[in-house]
């Protein structure tokens, strides 16, 4: 019973950690893309 309890703590740490990821890159590629328009607002002006 015991190793079944290590097994669930290491799988919800591994989904939480690929979630965490998955935000973080998701984040990143809208932070980035924000730019571009940004910039591309700012030459247009």
């Amino acid at each position: 019973m015991k190793e079944k309890g290590t097994l669930l703590v290491v799988g919800s740490l591994l989904a939480l950690s690929l979630a965490t990821v998955t935000t973080a890159r998701a984040a990143g590629t809208l932070n980035f893309t924000g730019k571009i328009i940004n910039e591309s607002c700012q030459i247009r002006q």
